[in-house]
């Protein structure tokens, strides 16, 4: 009797032993089922969200201004084809917020002077400022001066901090020929 006892002991643990393996199994096989419809899910996440980021880089280089993005710490991050081709150069990877002025050739329209690093609207914008100004000219590596109307507008992350700054800008040479004939003509 004794011996039975022990061997009904050793199937019943062995039972058991054989359940908790199956049901550590299962267990197992469907954590590593779930595992992989997240990595798909969020594979097709991705091409999703590189695709919409896609169509939003279309929609700026469609626009026939200058946009100019730079990051939270004033690195510059985008350029469209407009804004390359009136600062006559593209992003530069080296620059910063305090070496726009510099690497760009910003200055105050009609003067040699370096356009002040602390009133440029991208930077104004990176302390959450919307500004426009219309006193700053390029001076572009082929020689050419080209006044620009400048607006900057912070970016903001969903908590509301600034994330980036943005300024758009348009050649205004036209405008500036205009305004000085009108002005030589009343003069």
């Amino acid at each position: 009797i004794r011996e039975r006892t022990l061997s009904k002991r050793s199937q019943f643990a062995l039972g058991m032993f054989i359940f908790g393996c199956a049901f550590f199994m299962v267990f197992f096989i469907v954590g590593l089922w779930v595992i992989n419809l997240e990595i798909k899910q969020k594979e097709k996440m991705q091409v999703y969200l590189q695709t919409e980021e896609h169509r939003l880089f279309q929609y700026l280089e469609a626009v026939p201004l200058g946009i100019f993005v730079v990051d939270k710490n004033g690195k510059p991050y985008y350029a469209n084809h407009q804004a390359k081709e009136l600062l006559g150069r593209g992003i530069d990877p080296n620059a910063s917020s305090e070496s726009l002025t510099e690497v760009y050739q910003l200055f105050r329209a009609g003067t040699q002077e370096p356009y002040p690093t602390a009133l440029l609207p991208i930077v104004k914008s990176l302390k959450g400022e919307k500004v426009m100004i219309e006193d700053l000219e390029i001076h572009r590596p082929d020689g050419t001066v080209v006044p620009l109307q400048v607006w900057g507008t912070p970016l903001f992350n969903p908590t509301g901090e600034v994330q980036s700054a943005m300024v758009v800008f348009s050649d205004i040479t036209d405008r500036k020929q205009v305004d000085e004939m009108k002005h030589n003509l009343i003069s």
